[in-house]
Formats: C-alpha cells, sequence, structure tokens
C-alpha cells in the first residue's frame, strides 16, 4: 500500500523540524556551560535525534519522496559568548523541553493519521524514545531549579465551604 498524502506531510514535517531542533541543539550547545545539560543534549542528538532522521530519510526515499532540504550543518565550539549574546543553559534547557513536548504531540498526531503498519510504528517509536529521554531531562531542569511549570491552583470558592 502506498503512503496516503497525510502520512508523507506529517513524515515529511517531522523530518524537517527535528532536522532544525537538532541544527539549534547544536548551535546552543556550542555555549552550554552545565556539563550535565552538555551530556543530555549530546545524547539527544546522538542517540535520538539523528537515527530517527535516519529512518524518516530511508522510508520517504524507499516510496520515491523527495526530502526537505538540510539545513546547514552546524560546527561544535568552544566560545566564550558574553551574556547578552547566548542563551543561559536554563534557556537552553527549556528550549529542548519545549522541543521534545513538540515533537511527542506531532508524533501523536502522526501515528493518529497514520493508516500504514510502518508508519505507526515509527511514530510510536519516536513517542517512547522522546517521552523516556524527556522524562530524564526533566529530572536535570528540576535538580537545578530550572523547570518552568505554572502556579499551584487553588480553588478558593472551595476553601471557603470547609
Amino acid at each position: 500500500m502506498p503512503l496516503h498524502i497525510g502520512e508523507v506531510m506529517n513524515l515529511w514535517t517531522f523530518l524537517t523540524a527535528t532536522e532544525n531542533f537538532m541544527n539549534s541543539e547544536l548551535v546552543a550547545l556550542n555555549t552550554v556551560e552545565n556539563p550535565q545539560l552538555r551530556r543530555k543534549m549530546l545524547e539527544l542528538i546522538e542517540g535520538y535525534h539523528k537515527p530517527i532522521i535516519i529512518d524518516i530519510e530511508n522510508l520517504l526515499l524507499s516510496e520515491g519522496v523527495e526530502l526537505p532540504k538540510k539545513p546547514v550543518e552546524k560546527p561544535q565550539l568552544k566560545m566564550s559568548v558574553p551574556a547578552g549574546g547566548k542563551m543561559t543553559d536554563e534557556e537552553v534547557a527549556n528550549l529542548v523541553m519545549f522541543n521534545l513536548v513538540w515533537a511527542i504531540n506531532f508524533c501523536g498526531r502522526g501515528l493518529t493519521e497514520a493508516v500504514r503498519q510502518d508508519v505507526a510504528t515509527l511514530f510510536v517509536k519516536a513517542i517512547v524514545q522522546k517521552a523516556g529521554f524527556s522524562v530524564t531531562l526533566k529530572q536535570l531542569l528540576m535538580e537545578k531549579g530550572w523547570l518552568t511549570y505554572p502556579p499551584p491552583y487553588r480553588n478558593l470558592g472551595m476553601e471557603t465551604k470547609s
């Protein structure tokens, strides 16, 4: 069974987004100072982004689908950039977390719209891997006090009835 247009669009969009997320994370990695965050980002790039990119590219090429233009690859540099010219480690960590949340949500869409089993399986694999990784990244953000979250909810109407 050939890919349907929705599967192609979801795969193509996810591939493009993953390549661009990885590219922005490589740029940010050049100025990250925290060694734990640095290790986590390298783990994400090498262990999760690159393999899923290869899987999607192989699937699309086997179906005759043209691949999106790749972003220009960024070199790894050791740079000293003044605070106003770079993102803080906290900002980088939250950007990476946002990228993961977007990817997990988008893969849920790709999964529900997939007809072919191989496409559905690819999206499930990405969800499981990125969700599992995000748990460990969230732990690091919590330990460092970097996790951004809303204030606790208090139902003021219920407190007066007690």
